[in-house]
């Protein structure tokens, strides 16, 4: 009978710890999910940016090429730029 008091007496103190109905009051769980959520979406955004980014398989001289045919640029810069990526 004894042992069945404590038992008793830890449990009533732990459902008065968390406001009688456990972590949160019990009302706010659905915002802990979402929240939860958002992060793991974010997360994998980012992921998803880092890998996109490093497939990006123009080169410079591709990217100006583009410029100087869709008309972007003259070809005294295009052949200026040309010029400067290829001395790197």
């Amino acid at each position: 009978m004894h042992q069945q008091l404590k038992v008793v007496d830890k449990m009533s103190v732990y459902y008065n710890m968390m406001g009688g109905r456990g972590m949160m009051g019990g009302y706010y769980w659905p915002i802990g999910i979402i929240v939860e959520i958002i992060i793991i979406l974010v997360f994998l955004g980012v992921i998803y940016w880092l890998v996109s980014k490093r497939h990006s398989s123009e080169s410079a001289e591709d990217i100006l090429k583009k410029r100087y045919a869709s008309g972007e640029i003259k070809e005294a810069e295009y052949n200026k730029l040309l010029k400067q990526i290829k001395e790197q």
